[in-house]
């Protein structure tokens, strides 16, 4: 798989290809921790919530313009994360 941004490929790690395949298939629905969770290992890990919250935040760093104002991977509050495709 490769990822670029302004057609330069983007180094990200497995589990980071793994969460943003997990968001690009699920477009503009929430993915919950749990379901990034189970997708990435199988199972549930307790404790890997914060896991994901820091992988969520390393993709965005590597994919937004301003990752302090996500366009993209939005958060949604007390659920989960989703993917936005279309950004207006």
């Amino acid at each position: 798989h490769l990822v670029q941004k302004n057609n330069i490929p983007l180094d990200l790690t497995p589990t980071e290809m793994s969460v943003l395949m997990l968001l690009l298939a699920n477009r503009n629905i929430i993915v919950t921790r749990l379901q990034m969770s189970e997708y990435i290992h199988g199972s549930f890990r307790d404790g890997y919530e914060r896991t994901i919250d820091a992988h969520i935040k390393n993709l965005r760093r590597k994919l937004e313009k301003n990752p302090k104002e996500p366009r993209y991977i939005q958060t949604v509050y007390g659920l989960g994360y989703k993917f936005i495709s279309e950004v207006g």
